[in-house]
């Protein structure tokens, strides 16, 4: 039996790449780390990189995955739910307090420390 995969070599491609970008640390890692997962995927790399190339190669890489909320609020994005489904019609800011998960109640109860705002 295969072990289940905590970390996707994809995401931390795409999270250096990211970084590099944002933190204005090497613009030419930041393309290398993008072009290094499409070319993986089978697409044409890019001659430069932009926040929103990456950000689109997030979304089509690691689509269904569970990271875009994480994403958002990383990048203090806030979360539109304006879509067709069984949700709340509504745009989420990005610090909403039910973003942050609750602690459980065994664990706040006995330590004493204080459970997260808003539960």
């Amino acid at each position: 039996q295969l072990p289940t995969p905590l970390l996707r070599l994809s995401d931390v491609y795409l999270i250096c790449a990211e970084a590099n970008l944002l933190g204005n640390l090497d613009a030419s890692k930041a393309l290398e780390y993008t072009n290094a997962v499409r070319t993986r995927a089978g697409v044409d790399a890019l001659a430069a990189v932009t926040f929103d190339d990456i950000w689109k190669e997030r979304r089509l890489e690691l689509a269904f995955e569970g990271f875009r909320t994480h994403d958002l609020t990383r990048n203090k994005l806030d979360i539109d739910r304006r879509f067709p489904g069984a949700h709340p019609w509504q745009v989420v800011p990005y610090n909403h307090d039910h973003l942050i998960y609750p602690i459980p109640n065994n664990e706040w109860t006995v330590s004493g420390i204080q459970q997260n705002p808003g539960y």
